[in-house]
């Protein structure tokens, strides 16, 4: 019998330490800047490795690489079928490493991204390519694209409030937005882990410092 495999989700809980922003996490009075990695089963997300990163603003390449390898560690990246991530993890360094890792991507971008493979045009704006996409059409870019120094497939679509949403993937095209969809459960998570759930924001007290790097299980 074939083993199921799964995505995985990484994501950070947040991005900012100043000014205040909503969805902060505290822990008493201290911010955390929580790296997880999850595993979609079903309709849920379920976290397997989590770091308490030591500065705020977007994880780096070093965090994510490093917690993924301790996953791998634990259980075989074949396992897996590919990585759901949001616009805080881009980069060459960070796209390539995926890929040397045999993981299936599904990321989305930022509208500015460059990229390449349009013969002659190169450095091309990833929104440029789809700036006619209409609210609810279903687009994927008529071939395979560079983008961050991988060959992968650009899909695309406009939100209800008119925002661009662009995926880049090596799954099939018409899988990737419903694939993409998939990491609003590690969200649903987030929430669990707040007031609509464990409320682990209120579970240290004020006044006293935080310093274990790892969230206790």
């Amino acid at each position: 019998m074939a083993q199921l495999r799964h995505y995985l989700e990484i994501s950070g809980t947040y991005r900012a330490i100043s000014p205040p922003v909503a969805g902060r996490w505290k822990w008493g009075k201290t911010d955390l800047n929580i790296l997880m990695v999850a595993v979609l089963v079903g309709p849920l997300a379920f976290p397997l490795l989590w770091e308490v990163l030591p500065h705020g603003g977007s994880s780096g390449q070093k965090d994510r690489e490093s917690l993924l390898e301790r996953l791998f560690d634990i259980v075989p990246f074949q396992r897996f079928v590919g990585v759901i991530a949001d616009r805080e993890f881009l980069g060459q360094n960070w796209f390539g490493w995926l890929r040397q890792q045999g993981l299936k991507v599904c990321i989305r971008l930022k509208k500015d991204t460059l990229v390449d493979g349009l013969g002659k045009f190169k450095g091309f704006q990833a929104g440029s390519l789809f700036a006619t996409v209409s609210s609810g059409e279903y687009r994927v870019w008529y071939r395979k694209i560079r983008v961050y120094g991988v060959i992968l497939r650009l899909v695309a679509t406009r939100t209800a409030k008119g925002d661009l949403l662009l995926i880049a993937t090596d799954l099939p095209g018409r899988s990737a937005l419903p694939t993409y969809a998939l990491r609003w459960k590690i969200e649903c998570l987030f929430e669990q882990f707040k007031s609509h759930g464990f409320d682990l924001e209120a579970a240290w007290p004020h006044g006293v410092p935080f310093r274990p790097r790892h969230v206790p299980a």
